[in-house]
């Protein structure tokens, strides 16, 4: 059973504070949260994303082709590795086993600032919590998705994480998502 919590008050992101009723803790929720909070995904997106999780799974997993189809993930998508030229605006990142046939696992938002600073949100992923924690800190947390600047720093213990454990990556930018939500299923 999923856990769901009460409102969540935290910090604003672009002056747009939390003020959510009831969230899931799927990772994925936490990224449409994110992505809602920040205005860059409309309610029927991510109302769009949620639907596509419930259909028919594919070997047991939430990511459904319907949720592929949104994303804009193709056999082709994946990456060996977080190409930063990509993320021009915030957007929500998946992640694959790497191995042949290998399932999608776990999705994060990328919240890009005006100012051009980057921040990684994500939840339920302690293996990745490992990666990106500095030494003996405890990283923000809000609400239920952990928080960590997204530095040089950091992007190199992100992409260590990948290759380390074979993981592919999916970038979709907030506006893709936004645009395949408003397309006709073909």
């Amino acid at each position: 059973m999923t856990a769901i919590w009460p409102i969540l008050r935290a910090p604003s992101i672009n002056g747009c504070a939390f003020n959510i009723a009831v969230i899931d803790s799927v990772c994925y929720e936490s990224a449409l949260l994110i992505g809602s909070a920040e205005k860059k995904l409309s309610k029927a997106t991510v109302d769009a994303v949620r639907r596509a999780t419930k259909e028919a799974p594919i070997r047991g997993t939430s990511y459904t082709a319907g949720y592929k189809r949104l994303m804009g993930i193709t056999d082709d998508s994946p990456q060996k590795a977080l190409d930063m030229s990509q993320v021009t605006e915030s957007g929500i990142v998946n992640f694959k086993y790497g191995h042949e046939g290998g399932n999608y696992f776990h999705t994060a938002y990328i919240h890009k600032t005006d100012t051009g600073e980057l921040v990684f949100y994500h939840s339920n992923s302690f293996t990745l919590d490992v990666a990106l924690a500095e030494k003996n800190t405890l990283p923000t947390v809000v609400g239920r998705s952990t928080v960590y600047p997204l530095d040089s720093g950091r992007l190199e213990k992100l992409q260590q994480w990948l290759v380390e454990n074979k993981h592919e990556v999916v970038f979709t930018k907030s506006s893709v998502l936004e645009a395949n939500a408003r397309a006709p299923v073909a």
